[in-house]
């Protein structure tokens, strides 16, 4: 039963929707950050974490205002980043051996600073389609595996673009790509 009709069972139902009488409430629904109000059906309501943060105490920040250092992780995919929009300052995937996907990533938007993806072995592609701004230097190097990757709403680049030292990228989507300032 769907008494809200956003497509979704209520969770007394076998579904998965955990306010069925509030449409905008249902498995996936966008997050709005820091309301009391779990829109995704997670379990939590996503928040604005002060400062800088590790992979590990990043779980539920939709807003990290200072730098995110995903290094060293346990992570194949990043999950604890599921509700991740927005980083005021920068964020680096440095040396992460089991990291395969940034598939928990798709709703990061915008980088305030640098994004490094770097030394991550298994990572074999990564899809941050919804983001659409980096603030200062992008760099993509030494991910040994990867064969694809895309960034396909990002128009602008507030820094450098690397891309450096891969052997067998076979695919790179940038396709609102039309400005690099460094």
């Amino acid at each position: 039963m769907d008494s809200d009709d956003d497509g979704f069972d209520a969770e007394a139902c076998g579904g998965g929707d955990c306010e069925d009488l509030n449409p905008a409430v249902y498995p996936g629904a966008p997050e709005i950050c820091g309301d009391g109000i779990d829109q995704d059906c997670n379990g939590y309501d996503a928040i604005t974490c002060d400062g800088d943060y590790f992979y590990i105490d990043a779980e539920h920040c939709a807003i990290i205002t200072g730098d995110l250092n995903v290094s060293n992780t346990a992570s194949i995919s990043l999950e604890l980043l599921h509700t991740l929009q927005e980083v005021g300052g920068g964020i680096q995937f440095y040396n992460n051996t089991v990291l395969t996907s940034f598939s928990s990533m798709d709703k990061l938007k915008s980088v305030g600073s640098f994004l490094w993806i770097g030394h991550n072995n298994p990572l074999e592609t990564f899809t941050l389609d919804q983001l659409t701004y980096v603030g200062g230097d992008l760099s993509v190097f030494r991910n040994t595996a990867l064969t694809s990757f895309s960034m396909a709403s990002l128009p602008k680049v507030d820094g450098q673009f690397w891309i450096d030292d891969h052997n067998f990228i076979e695919s790179i989507a940038l396709d609102a790509l039309e400005e690099i300032n460094g």
